[in-house]
């Protein structure tokens, strides 16, 4: 049976690999008003919840805002090889992991 986009885009967002500098739900909030000018329901909603209302709302921008977050943490990643070599295996495996979750969300639309 194939998953609607809403239960992917679920499953995508509870396996980001993403940097623990920031947090992944403020960090969608934010990049979703920058491309909407509307707020998520905000911190004070279940994760889920805010996920399905903005995925009602507009799609195509939480698709845009996730693979943005997905792009930055790579980022972050290939940043940690440079000051840690000896940890690229596993850096290397954690870009490898998000960049599947990217494709995931490009075959969306």
């Amino acid at each position: 049976m194939a998953l609607s986009h809403e239960d992917v885009i679920m499953d995508v967002f509870k396996r980001i690999d993403h940097s623990k500098d920031y947090s992944l739900r403020i960090e969608i909030d934010r990049i979703y008003f920058d491309l909407t000018k509307k707020d998520t329901l905000g911190l004070s909603y279940k994760f889920n919840e805010l996920i399905k209302r903005a995925y009602k709302e507009n799609r195509d921008s939480l698709r845009k805002a996730m693979i943005a977050i997905i792009q930055h943490s790579n980022s972050y990643f290939n940043e940690q090889i440079l000051k840690y070599p000896s940890l690229k295996e596993n850096y290397e495996g954690k870009i490898s992991s998000n960049n599947v979750l990217i494709e995931k969300l490009q075959q969306l639309w």
